[in-house]
């Protein structure tokens, strides 16, 4: 198109002005409509940050769980291996003291 095509009663600022105005309501449109998408996006990625959250929960119970049960394990064996020291000493001491006493005839 030519300036020669234009017609000759064309009033170029009221189409000037039309154009704007149409170029506005298509910006406000694709607004309204990005705004709908971040909103969405937002939802659903609130949705799979719950679903992570809560995946991640479970997993660190289990892990606590088993954390828990070992050292749960460990507790008894130190108890079983304090317990047994206290009887070796105990039996080494009373076996001392018999040791000793005997040759002074106190001891059986």
């Amino acid at each position: 198109m030519t300036v020669a095509d234009i017609p000759a009663g064309f009033d170029t600022l009221a189409a000037t002005r039309d154009l704007e105005a149409r170029m506005d309501e298509c910006f406000a449109e694709f607004e309204a409509r990005m705004d709908k998408c971040f909103a969405e996006f937002e939802a659903r990625m609130d949705r799979r940050f719950a679903e992570l959250e809560a995946r991640m929960d479970e997993r660190f119970a289990e892990f606590e769980a088993r954390v828990n049960g070992r050292f749960a394990e460990f507790e008894a064996r130190m108890l079983k291996v304090a317990v047994s020291i206290v009887l070796a000493q105990t039996a080494l001491t009373v076996g001392l003291i018999f040791g000793l006493l005997k040759p002074f005839g106190v001891a059986p």
